[in-house]
């Protein structure tokens, strides 16, 4: 593994990044669901119905989709969150595993 990998995995460990999607949910009052995504008023316009949906991806990212159109960084600075605390212990790990390994490859 490339230092500038182990760096970066470090730097993210380190800048705490590792909210869950309930520690995300609880930031909102008034939820729907429906299978493994939930629905919620966007706090970055004035919703008058549900039109941000989040939920957890295969990769283990939490991800927002605003039907409205708002982009995740209005979205999250609203929350006073930034794009780190989108990242998962689940997302670490399954990046962690998708490293390629080096095995002694000598100096260069």
């Amino acid at each position: 593994m490339s230092l500038v990998i182990l760096t970066m995995l470090k730097t993210l460990q380190n800048m705490g990044c590792k909210m869950e999607l309930r520690q995300f949910l609880n930031k909102f009052s008034d939820m729907e669901t429906s299978g493994d995504k939930f629905k919620v008023k966007c706090p970055a316009h004035d919703d008058k119905t549900a039109s941000l949906v989040i939920w957890e991806d295969d990769r283990g990212y939490i991800a927002l989709n605003c039907f409205d159109g708002c982009i995740t960084d209005s979205i999250l600075g609203k929350l006073n969150l930034e794009k780190k605390d989108l990242v998962t212990e689940k997302a670490l790990t399954q990046y962690k595993k998708n490293l390629p390994s080096r095995k002694n490859k000598g100096n260069y």
